[in-house]
């Protein structure tokens, strides 16, 4: 286990006095991780929930989905105060 190494020597970019740097060796490790990453489709939960709230706006704003007293109620207080 003491014979471990969790970063080995001139494995990272060494910068000099100069400003110059020596790059590490992890530049030259060909490693597939990142690049092989599938698309995400997070994004597709929310193009279904706008979907959804498309299709229930359009209901409530049709006449099949009125109810009799929402127009009343959105009008309510413009003629005068008949707050209820």
């Amino acid at each position: 286990m003491e014979n471990r190494i969790y970063c080995p020597p001139n494995f990272v970019d060494t910068d000099q006095e100069d400003g110059s740097i020596i790059p590490g060796a992890w530049r030259n490790e060909y490693s597939t991780g990142i690049e092989c990453i599938r698309p995400s489709t997070a994004h597709r939960s929310m193009i279904e929930a706008y979907k959804q709230r498309d299709i229930i706006a359009n209901y409530f704003l049709s006449a099949v989905g009125e109810v009799p007293w929402q127009y009343t109620y959105i009008r309510r207080g413009l003629n005068g105060p008949d707050i209820e």
